[in-house]
């Protein structure tokens, strides 16, 4: 027979046994409960980073983006600003031009052919001739010559507009202008003159 001695051993080692088989059940099942816990943050903190870096790559773009549109206004901007330069130094050399021709010798026969042109296009009625107030005075004599081959209702008046030269039939029994001023010459030729020069720009691109 085994001794109390013997049993208490026995008892022992038994229980020791089912305690370690207990604890190792209780270590495994926290080990996968800590495993499943980590996979669990991981894939939390993979989709938090995902989604951060998608956040960061959109606002990377929309910045990209911002800046190629903030850069094709500024160079528009710029092109815009050139082209002007240019025109308003092309418009200034050509008054100049023009008004260096009116104060010439070659001006009276351009106004005078400017004149009749006019009143032919005006047709038969009551016709007005404008011309600017330096012309009045400077060929005053010079008209009343002409006066003879335009219809017999015209008459010339003095306009205090700019029209740097040439002339403005107003038929005041049609209601019809016909405006042979050089200023609105001026104006037409340059309404072309960025086509013309080869300097539109294409604000689409």
């Amino acid at each position: 027979m085994r001794t109390v001695q013997e049993k208490l051993e026995f008892f022992n080692e038994v229980i020791l046994k089912d305690a370690i088989a207990e604890r190792d059940k209780i270590l495994d099942r926290l080990k996968a409960q800590e495993e499943s816990s980590l996979n669990r943050e991981e894939k939390k903190f993979r989709e938090e980073a995902d989604e951060m870096l998608k956040k960061e790559a959109a606002d990377a773009e929309n910045l990209k983006n911002s800046m190629i549109a903030k850069a094709v206004i500024d160079r528009r901007f710029q092109l815009i600003k050139a082209r002007d330069e240019i025109f308003e130094t092309v418009l200034n050399d050509v008054k100049a031009a023009l008004r260096e021709f009116v104060a010439g010798e070659n001006y009276f026969p351009y106004l005078s052919r400017q004149i009749k042109k006019s009143c032919n296009m005006a047709g038969e009625g009551e016709i007005e001739v404008y011309i600017s107030s330096d012309d009045m005075a400077r060929f005053s004599s010079a008209l009343e010559n002409l006066r003879g081959e335009l219809p017999p209702n015209t008459v010339f008046r003095e306009t205090n507009d700019d029209i740097i030269g040439g002339c403005r039939a107003v038929n005041r029994t049609k209601g019809m202008v016909v405006n042979n001023t050089l200023s609105e010459k001026l104006r037409e030729s340059m309404d072309d003159f960025y086509e013309i020069c080869d300097l539109k720009i294409d604000l689409s691109r």
